[in-house]
């Protein structure tokens, strides 16, 4: 099997959410990527939410504070109506970028969708913005069930990506190890920014090169303490990892602004 740094040119999606900045996300992706890859957009039609609709559970909630029943469709067109946005605005941020693009719209059970379609491509960037005021990223679907599942690479960009000026790297194991280091190192020379190791006392010399910063446990308020304090842009987490199971990746994405790679 090809190594993720040399497969990377191939086919990267980016899952968009309409509520993340999209110029920061497609920047995400062409440094993890490189100008060569071919860029689909994903824009996920949760089919399980749009049947919730039809049920006499189901009620929307107006901008006066009022209740009432979800009007027949509703759910169907609002989901057109920002298919279509996303599409454009993908559209025309990936052409201005000079980059191969094209876009899907995936029908189904959100996060089984996601999955599908993962397995047959070599990344996947996740846009978020889970701190934006009023906006609730993703629909509520949970996006950190992905970690853990697939050998694919999985970035998850966290609000702007252009904030940040270090990329972090939790250590592999054996030749892991030296094909994260390059990967981290790769980022880091496409954004201009510094890359470092976050390794534990007994875990010893890591990553030839880097500097390294002492981390006490590899555990998410651990690390998320340490990403603050460096200012990081970008964790590099290898997908054998603890932290890279579902439950605790889903509390690191809660614990920090920075983007997450597992790779």
């Amino acid at each position: 099997m090809a190594r993720a740094t040399e497969r990377l040119s191939i086919a990267v999606a980016v899952a968009l959410d309409p509520a993340a900045p999209l110029q920061s996300v497609l920047r995400s992706a062409l440094s993890l990527a490189g100008p060569s890859a071919t860029l689909i957009g994903l824009f996920v039609e949760d089919t399980e939410a749009a049947e919730f609709e039809r049920s006499a559970l189901a009620r929307e909630v107006t901008v006066l504070g009022e209740s009432r029943p979800l009007a027949g469709g509703h759910l169907r067109r609002q989901f057109a109506v920002r298919s279509r946005a996303v599409r454009l605005s993908f559209e025309r941020g990936a052409a201005g970028l000079g980059l191969r693009h094209s876009f899907e719209v995936l029908r189904g059970p959100g996060i089984e969708s996601l999955h599908r379609r993962l397995e047959q491509l070599d990344a996947l960037v996740i846009s978020r913005a889970h701190r934006r005021a009023g906006v609730r990223s993703w629909y509520g679907l949970p996006v950190h069930r992905l970690a853990g599942s697939t050998a694919r690479m999985l970035l998850f960009v966290q609000e702007e990506w252009a904030s940040g000026r270090r990329v972090a790297l939790l250590p592999g194991q054996g030749e892991r190890a030296g094909e994260l280091e390059r990967l981290a190192r790769r980022i880091a020379a496409a954004e201009g920014l510094e890359a470092f190791v976050l390794a534990r006392p007994e875990e010893g010399e890591t990553a030839s090169g880097l500097r390294a910063r002492p981390l006490a446990a590899a555990t998410t308020a651990a690390v998320a303490a340490a990403l603050r304090a460096e200012d990081a842009r970008v964790l590099v987490v290898p997908r054998e990892h603890a932290l890279a199971a579902p439950a605790a990746f889903g509390e690191l994405l809660r614990r920090t602004d920075t983007s997450i790679l597992l790779a």
